[in-house]
């Protein structure tokens, strides 16, 4: 199954927040729509920006094999790394 993700805007949020061990840094997200098959209508969803990350443009991605891991208690986790399929033309 491909997941298609559009990015309909290049506005960001952000939010301070605090590590357990004190660390402060900001999170950025953005908001999408995830296509799945079989769906009328696309469902709204908020996607991170990695920290060293810049803002998605506006078009049409995929998620990255990259964007699956094993976290520190052996499950498998995600933390979505879009690949562009289709630029939205300006």
């Amino acid at each position: 199954m491909d997941l298609r993700i559009e990015i309909a805007n290049e506005e960001v949020r952000s939010k301070n927040k605090t590590t357990a061990t004190g660390e402060h840094y900001i999170s950025r997200s953005q908001d999408g729509y995830l296509f799945v098959e079989g769906q009328k209508y696309p469902t709204p969803v908020v996607i991170d920006i990695p920290r060293d990350g810049t803002p998605y443009p506006q078009g049409f991605y995929t998620v990255s094999q990259d964007s699956f891991y094993v976290n520190r208690f052996g499950r498998l986790d995600v933390f979505p790394r879009l690949v562009v399929i289709e630029k939205k033309a300006a």
